[in-house]
C-alpha cells in the first residue's frame, strides 16, 4: 500500500535537485553505485551512517531543548516525528 506525501513546491524543487545531484554523483563513483539515496551526509556526500545520524539527531534535540526550555526533549525519537506526520496526513485525507 502506498501513501503519497504532498510536497510544497519549493521543497519539491530542492528534493528533485538533490536526487539529480546524488544520481550523477553515484553514476560517477568508481565503481558506480547502484542505489541513489536522497538523504545524504552533507560532509561526505554518502548515505548517513546510523551512528552519525544518531549523533546529529541528539544535537538537534539538545538545541531544541535549549530553545524551548523543554528539558524532556531527549526522550523524543526520530520515529515519533514520522508517525505524527503520517497520522496528520491521513486525517487530512
Amino acid at each position: 500500500r502506498q501513501l503519497e506525501v504532498p510536497f510544497d513546491k519549493a521543497l519539491r524543487t530542492k528534493v528533485e535537485a538533490a536526487l539529480r545531484h546524488n544520481r550523477a554523483r553515484d553514476r560517477a563513483a568508481t565503481p558506480p553505485r547502484l542505489v541513489t539515496h536522497v538523504i545524504v551526509d552533507d560532509r561526505t556526500g554518502l548515505p548517513w551512517k546510523k551512528r552519525d545520524f544518531i549523533k546529529a539527531w541528539r544535537a538537534v534535540l539538545a538545541d531544541a531543548a535549549t530553545v524551548t526550555g523543554m528539558t524532556d526533549m531527549d526522550a523524543l525519537v526520530w520515529h515519533d516525528l514520522r508517525r505524527t506526520r503520517v497520522v496528520r496526513l491521513r486525517r487530512m485525507g
